[in-house]
Formats: C-alpha cells, structure tokens, sequence
C-alpha cells in the first residue's frame, strides 16, 4: 500500500523527488518512534490487536538521490540584475505598505529580511526559518562585522538516517550590507510581534515560527508580482546565487564547501553559475599569466 501511495505522488500527482524524501523520512522516523521497544507500542498492539506493527520504509522501495543535487535542470541561480531586481521589488513592497499604513508592513519587512538573509549566508528555506536571535556572533578575525561575522546554522539539511547538520558561516564581504537588514528587521521588526516564540528570529502574527509553507507561500507571491516566474527560479536559487558569487570572487573551493555544508565539492559544482564574463576574465588571466613564463625573444640580425 505505501508502495502505491508514493507511486501515485510521484506518476498522478507530481510531486519532486526530494518531496518524496521527506514524506519517506518523516515516515520512516515515525515507524522508528512505534518500534522502539522503550515506548511498548509493538507490545500494546499485539495484546489489542493480535497483531503488530512494522517497518514499512525500507532500503528496497525508498527513493533516492544518485547525487546530492538538484534533480531538475532547469534550476538556476539568479543573475546579478534578477537578484537586484528581487531585493529592490521587496524593498518597495515594505516602503509601500508603511506609507499606506498597512499591516501588513511587517511580514513585508520580514519577507524581504529573509530573502536577504538567506542569499548573505547561502541558507535554505529551512535553515534561515529555524534560525534563533541567539546563531549569530562575532568573528575575532573580522570584528567589522560586530555581533554578525558569524552564523550558526543549527538545523542543515540531514544526511540517510542522520540528524540535522550543523555548521557555522562566516560573513563575508562581499555580502555584509545584509547585516543592516538584519539590524533593522530584529530593531523595528520582530519586535512588534506580540511575544515572539523563544528566540525565534522569523516569527509570525501568531507568534510562531514561520513554517515552510508559509515563507514558500510568501516568497511565490513576491516573485510572482515581480514578474520573475523563470521555472528555473525558486527560493534554493538564492543559494545557488551565493556559491556562484564566491566563486567569482576568488573564494577557495575548500572554504565555499564549507560555508555551504556539503559534503563534496563535486555537490558544490553543481550550484556554480558563473557568468560568461567571468569566465572570459578567467581565460584573460591565464593568457597573461601563460605570455609571462614565455621566454623572451630577442631579434636575430
């Protein structure tokens, strides 16, 4: 019956892979929980039922990844003019609705931190909605960037059967002026929820953490009214825009894949989009560097 049902989301209804992964895990978790012995659930039905419950996620029908990579091509990051585009679309939504005196100011305002946030440090969706007040902190190396030369992600994507990895980022220059932002929405923003939840940095009118719904929700729209409906566009794009922004900046492989959480930077590749003028430097470069080591001719009378 599972088989059929993850047959059906996947032939009938559509759903990506990696959907279908984390139906698989959060069912697989679940069917861990009744089965572990310390609870006596197995027990319980047996007595109840003359029965008892099993595994039913197992290593022979579970999808899977080939790569730890996107599974649909026509993913892309942002270009420079889409992501600017993007962030100053946001910026005129929060102006607009405070001059008009809307409510929905705020969410604007943390709609456009978020998109910020996650594009400054390479985040996913997950990862920069679960973050606390308390995951960032300052770098000694780097004290420009005071309590925000460093953020510790605390919910990364898991590896088969693992828990949530952890990681920290460091911020860099090339993406500081998001620390403003950040400033502004924890100043001015977050604090005109009624009592947020714990330390939650993205709370909602509920006082909640924002769900990945809702921030999917939200996001769609904002791109939908900015006119950027690319099918190669989504909110992962912001990460991919990111790893290609250190890559032109000169950044070592080594330290993007570790700003970025993955495990190899074969992972990495697959999010760099540089562009043609980038690579037409880079070949500049090498031209230059190979006309150096040319030994010097001198004319023959």
């Amino acid at each position: 019956m599972v088989d059929d049902w993850f047959t059906e989301l996947r032939g009938v209804h559509g759903l990506a892979l990696g959907t279908v992964l984390s139906y698989q895990g959060a069912l697989r978790h679940f069917m861990d929980y009744l089965l572990d012995p310390a609870y006596e659930w197995t027990q319980q039905c047996q007595d109840r039922f003359d029965t008892h419950p099993i595994q039913i996620i197992t290593e022979a029908n579970s999808a899977r990844h080939t790569y730890e990579g996107p599974d649909n091509p026509l993913k892309r990051a942002y270009t420079t003019d889409e992501l600017q585009d993007l962030c100053d679309f946001a910026d005129d939504q929060v102006n607009h609705r405070f001059e008009a005196g809307s409510k929905g100011a705020m969410v604007a305002l943390r709609t456009a931190t978020i998109i910020k946030v996650a594009y400054a440090w390479g985040l996913r969706r997950n990862e920069v909605r679960m973050l606390d007040l308390t995951d960032f902190g300052p770098n000694p190396r780097a004290p420009q960037f005071g309590q925000f030369g460093f953020c510790y992600v605390r919910h990364g994507k898991p590896g088969k059967g693992s828990a949530a990895k952890r990681r920290g980022v460091l911020t860099v220059p090339e993406t500081a002026w998001a620390i403003d932002c950040l400033k502004r929405w924890i100043d001015q923003g977050r604090t005109t929820f009624d009592h947020p939840v714990g330390t939650a940095l993205f709370p909602t009118e509920r006082s909640e953490r924002i769900s990945n719904g809702a921030l999917s929700h939200s996001f769609a729209d904002l791109c939908d009214t900015a006119g950027l409906t690319d099918p190669g566009l989504d909110f992962h794009s912001l990460r991919r825009s990111y790893v290609t922004l250190l890559v032109e900046s000169g950044y070592d492989t080594r330290f993007i894949q570790e700003q970025v959480g993955h495990k190899y930077a074969s992972t990495t590749s697959l999010y760099t989009f540089v562009s043609p003028d980038y690579r037409s430097r880079v070949v500049a470069a090498a031209l230059r560097a190979a006309a150096k080591r040319l030994p010097e001719r001198t004319d023959q009378q």
